[in-house]
């Protein structure tokens, strides 16, 4: 998605911000999803 923004005519600087942004918050999600470990998965 970085690389759509720059070739559209996005502001480089603009679009990095974006994509560390993305990075950061994507990461605290899955940190957060991944220590509540395998008990709280779907039981079938």
């Amino acid at each position: 998605m970085g690389l759509i923004s720059i070739t559209t005519g996005g502001n480089l600087i603009w679009s990095l911000l974006a994509i560390a942004i993305g990075v950061l918050v994507g990461t605290l999600f899955m940190a957060a999803h991944s220590s509540q470990g395998p008990s709280s998965a779907c039981h079938r």
